[in-house]
C-alpha cells in the first residue's frame, strides 16, 4: 500500500511543487478529483512547514479512519505523527483549553453541534492560540460553519 501513493518531493510535477511551496501565510484551497494527490500534497506541505520552522501546525481529517491511514505514512515525513488528528479531537482539545465542556460521543450529532458551538464561542471570546498552519484534508466533508471556525 505504501508504494501506491507516498510521494517524494522530487517526484512532483511543477504544478504540484507550486502547491507545496505556496506562500506560508494565508488560506489556500487545493481542488482536484479523487486520487489526484491532494492528500499527499497536504502531507508534503506539512513537511515543508516543518522544514521552514513553522512547526506549530496540525493536520485535520474529518474521520478516524483517514487519520489512522495518514499516520501509517508519517514515517515518510519529518514531522511527528501526533500532528495528524481528527477534527473532533482537535475541537475537543480547543474546547478543553478554553475551559468549555467537552462532549462525549463525538460521533453523535448533538456532540458535533456542541463542539461547533464551543469553537464559535472561542472565536467570539478572542480566538484560538494561533497556529502557524492548519492543514485540512477532505474539506468537502465539513460543514461551512466548521470551516469558518477552523479558519478563525
Amino acid at each position: 500500500m505504501e508504494a501506491t501513493w507516498w510521494t517524494k518531493p522530487e517526484d512532483l510535477d511543477n504544478d504540484q511543487k507550486a502547491v507545496v511551496a505556496l506562500d506560508k501565510d494565508g488560506d489556500h484551497l487545493v481542488c482536484g478529483p479523487p486520487g489526484c494527490g491532494k492528500t499527499n500534497l497536504l502531507l508534503l506541505r506539512a513537511g515543508y512547514m516543518h522544514t521552514i520552522k513553522r512547526r506549530n501546525f496540525a493536520i485535520l481529517t474529518y474521520g478516524r479512519v483517514l487519520r489512522e491511514f495518514l499516520a501509517t505514512g508519517a514515517v515518510h515525513y519529518p514531522f511527528e505523527v501526533d500532528r495528524i488528528t481528527t477534527y473532533a479531537a482537535w475541537a475537543m482539545s480547543m474546547s478543553a483549553q478554553a475551559g468549555l465542556p467537552v462532549p462525549q460521543g463525538v460521533d453523535e450529532p448533538a456532540a458535533r453541534v456542541q463542539l461547533l458551538n464551543n469553537l464559535q464561542a472561542i472565536v467570539v471570546k478572542g480566538g484560538f492560540t494561533p497556529f502557524d498552519c492548519l492543514l485540512v484534508d477532505g474539506v468537502e466533508d465539513y460543514d461551512p460553519a466548521q470551516i469558518d471556525a477552523i479558519r478563525a
